[in-house]
């Protein structure tokens, strides 16, 4: 879902993100096994990140978390986890590369090598070595 906000240039993807959070509120209840709300703050934190936003990425990120532990949606907790670290660790927390590792690791132990590689690979080719990005 964040690649859709990629189409259009920063200021109208934030618009459009903000037009969807107002809007969805209208449909949680229509399908609740899809569970929008979660995977749409996680793909927002996550356009965030992309680009420099680690304050709303951050707050994004947060609301993903809460929702995925009570949709038990144990997948999407991992990548918020893991997203989360990469904040801490481009604000300057070099520890936070450890949880990261630690989520690649974890999606590899339960047979999402798919998901453990794509973390992997974002974290590599875009996060890594990038430390002091402002929050």
């Amino acid at each position: 879902m964040s690649k859709l906000f990629y189409v259009y240039p920063f200021e109208i993807a934030a618009k459009v993100i903000k037009r969807i959070e107002k809007e969805m509120e209208k449909y949680l209840d229509f399908l609740r096994e899809v569970n929008f709300d979660c995977t749409f703050y996680l793909n927002v934190g996550k356009y965030l990140i992309h680009n420099k936003q680690l304050n709303s990425a951050y707050n994004y990120l947060n609301k993903a978390l809460p929702l995925c532990k009570k949709y038990d949606k144990v997948i999407l907790e991992i990548d918020t986890t893991a997203h989360l670290a990469i904040i801490s660790y481009l604000s300057g927390d070099e520890t936070a590369e450890k949880i990261i590792y630690e989520k690649i690791d974890l999606f590899k132990r339960i047979d999402r090598s798919v998901l453990a590689d794509d973390l992997k690979n974002d974290w590599e080719l875009f996060f890594k070595n990038k430390k002091g990005w402002e929050i």
